[in-house]
């Protein structure tokens, strides 16, 4: 089930604040890629506008993270759950009424942030038992599509 997370509106929500420096957009997407290392969840943070440096799309294991561009990240996520073949597992993660009944009409189902960042900030059992193995990591970070922009 891909989560489809409108990332400012987490933003706001975790941080307090409508605009988020690029130093607390990373740490937001390495709370959740860590989570989702461990969980084996598939998310989606979607930004409006540009990257501050580098591409519009970036992969941290099961974390893709997208900006929108020209348009709204809330459209972006409105297409993304139209071109997927499963809408009813597409769970979008917003507290805007707007894009969750967008969402909601095309089939996908609406989370609010707080339930989300309550599932992605805490690490399960699992993580914490979960042996390190380096050469893992070394092949995983020697790809370029396993790094944020």
């Amino acid at each position: 089930m891909p989560f489809l997370v409108d990332g400012n509106n987490l933003i706001g929500s975790v941080l307090g604040k409508a605009a988020a420096t690029e130093e607390e957009r990373r740490w937001v997407q390495r709370t959740i890629a860590a989570r989702v290392r461990s969980g084996g969840s598939k998310v989606v943070l979607f930004f409006d506008g540009e990257p501050a440096a580098g591409k519009r799309e970036g992969w941290l294991g099961g974390l893709t993270v997208r900006f929108s561009g020209n348009r709204s990240a809330d459209d972006a996520i409105v297409e993304a759950v139209e071109r997927s073949k499963t809408r009813r597992d597409c769970h979008v993660v917003t507290d805007d009424r707007g894009l969750a009944e967008r969402a909601r009409a095309r089939g996908a189902r609406a989370l609010s942030t707080a339930d989300f960042w309550g599932r992605m900030s805490e690490p399960g059992p699992a993580a914490a038992a979960a042996a390190v193995d380096v050469g893992d990591w070394e092949s995983f970070f020697s790809d370029d599509r396993n790094r944020l922009p």
